[in-house]
Formats: C-alpha cells, sequence, structure tokens
C-alpha cells in the first residue's frame, strides 16, 4: 500500500511539474508559440511522458479552466454561502469572485486566455457555471427574478458580459481594479432580470 501512495505521489508531482513547466512558458511565449518538446525539456521528463499525463498540448488549458472550477467549489461557494442578502447582490459577490480570479491569474495569461479560439469558455456542465444557475434558480423559485427567460439564458448573458468585461480589462493593461468593476458591472446588469 506504502508503495502504491509513493508512486501515485511521485506521478502527482510528475503532473504538477509538467504543468508548471507549461505555465511557465504559457506566460513568456503564449500558447501556441510552445511546444510540447519545451515543456517536456523544461520539467525534465520525456515527450512520451507528456502525452501519459495530457492528451495533447489543449489538455494543459484543460486543466487551466478545472483549476478555476476548483476555486469556485472550494473558494467561492463555501463565502456565497454564508452570504445573507437578495439574490442579485449575491450574483454581484460571485462575479466579484470571477474579477479576483481573472487578476489574480494575471494579465499575460488573462489575456492568453481571452481569445477567439478558446472555446473552453463556453463548455456546458462546469462547476462554476453550475453554481451560478443554482443561484438563478433560487432567485426565480424564490420570484427575486423574471421567470420570463430560462435559466441558462440568464447564465449565458451574466458570463458573456463578464466575459467581456475582463476581456476589456486586458485590452486596459489592467488599468483598473477588475474585482471592484466586475461586481459593480454585475449588479447594475443583474437589475435586469429583478422582479
Amino acid at each position: 500500500m506504502e508503495r502504491i501512495n509513493k508512486r501515485k505521489q511521485q506521478a502527482d508531482a510528475t503532473r504538477q511539474r509538467l504543468y508548471q513547466a507549461a505555465i511557465s512558458l504559457m506566460y513568456r511565449d503564449g500558447f501556441e508559440a510552445v511546444k510540447v518538446e519545451q515543456i517536456c525539456r523544461r520539467a525534465r521528463v520525456s515527450v512520451g511522458l507528456f502525452y501519459h499525463y495530457f492528451e495533447s498540448k489543449r489538455g494543459i488549458l484543460v486543466e487551466i479552466f478545472r483549476e478555476a472550477d476548483r476555486y469556485f467549489q472550494t473558494e467561492v461557494e463555501p463565502a456565497l454561502s454564508r452570504f445573507d442578502g437578495p439574490i442579485a447582490a449575491k450574483i454581484s459577490e460571485y462575479f466579484r469572485f470571477y474579477g479576483r480570479y481573472n487578476a489574480t491569474v494575471g494579465l499575460d495569461m488573462t489575456q492568453q486566455l481571452y481569445s477567439p479560439h478558446m472555446d473552453l469558455f463556453i463548455t456546458k456542465g462546469r462547476y462554476m457555471q453550475q453554481l451560478l444557475i443554482d443561484m438563478i434558480r433560487k432567485g426565480q423559485l424564490e420570484l427575486e427574478l423574471t421567470p420570463d427567460m430560462s435559466v441558462e439564458a440568464i447564465c449565458d448573458d451574466l458570463f458573456i458580459a463578464a466575459r467581456g468585461l475582463a476581456y476589456d480589462w486586458t485590452l486596459h493593461q489592467a488599468s483598473y481594479d477588475l474585482e471592484t468593476r466586475m461586481a459593480e458591472y454585475m449588479k447594475r446588469l443583474v437589475k435586469a432580470y429583478c422582479r
């Protein structure tokens, strides 16, 4: 049993080394320019081992999005469960965390992620989406939000706006506080869905 645990720890460490090597190269050179061979050289592993852990270079991007979902599960959901107030304010707080996360990831990485080739943003079923969907559904059931639109349509609208603001932040080279602006902007927007 101890041997299996040690192997798993080593495997996890190798996967993490590959991921960190890819992230650092992406910061420096951009996702498109980075080659799997470069990632492997930096992580000091074989190319074959890379493909053992990641299906392709795109797997690194998938992992970035998984990290965001883990953040929403471990940090955002517990904080929002303690939030007392109207649903519109709670949704605004949700997007404050969204802005904080993007700012924490940093300008360079956010600029790379917010590109027209990044279809992972619109992948359905992600944890962060489900958390927002659950809040919207509760707001409709408690008659705080309009029932005239589907929960999914409201969720899509809000994410389109939030991604747009995050993209604007990258265009302005992080010249404003994204966390605060995101919360204020989404607070105004959510009012359009209130009853």
